[in-house]
């Protein structure tokens, strides 16, 4: 009966180390990444070129708000006052492509499930993003990592330069950036690591799905 005892202490225990382990993650990634979100107004092939127009458009224009010297909240007070300069690109992409549809971009904190970009891995929760809603919303997205500027990132290098992977490294905590650049079978700790923030994100999700 102590052995019984014991164990489901200690899985107690464990459970309330992975979840206090889980939200530092969470909490720390959230504060310090803004994510861009592109949302297709349907998966037609014309619908789905036209997302990926006006991502080029978003990133060249925007390109010129970011250095590498900003801190993550003069960049979030950067995307803020620029919400509607993005739904003026976002619009005028369109219309130079005669759609019949509009666009609408919002700044707030979403619900991201796992997602992975170049080398980059980032857990299940909410975060901090610019959404772009195209028509009706009901195609496939394209996302990216806005701050620190990794939708700037020349895609055919596929990966991070350095001196994006350095802004990054300076805006997370060490087990933050080991955790989500690191996030492959390879580096066996940092993976289990990565599962744990994983479940303990999914569980929290489908338990306030439940009361909502």
């Amino acid at each position: 009966m102590k052995k019984v005892i014991c164990s489901i202490a200690i899985g107690f225990l464990v459970a309330i180390f992975a979840a206090i382990y889980s939200s530092d993650v969470q909490a720390n990634l959230s504060n310090n990444l803004v994510r861009l979100h592109i949302i297709a107004n349907s998966d037609s092939e014309t619908d789905q070129e036209i997302k990926l127009k006006v991502r080029d458009r978003i990133i060249y224009e925007m390109s010129d708000c970011f250095s590498s010297g900003q801190s993550t909240q003069e960049c979030k007070t950067i995307i803020q006052s620029n919400i509607d300069r993005i739904t003026e690109i976002a619009n005028d992409e369109l219309k130079k492509n005669n759609l019949p549809y509009t666009a609408t971009a919002v700044y707030g904190n979403f619900e991201f499930p796992t997602k992975v970009y170049e080398n980059i891995t980032l857990p299940p929760g909410k975060y901090e993003a610019v959404r772009v809603i195209l028509g009706n919303g009901y195609g496939k997205n394209w996302w990216c990592v806005m701050f620190p500027p990794l939708c700037f990132v020349d895609e055919t290098k596929g990966s991070m330069d350095a001196e994006s992977n350095e802004m990054l490294e300076q805006n997370l905590n060490d087990q933050s950036y080991e955790i989500i650049t690191n996030a492959d079978p390879s580096h066996l700790d940092v993976e289990v690591k990565f599962k744990i923030v994983e479940i303990m994100q999914k569980a929290k999700q489908d338990l306030e799905n439940i009361v909502s």
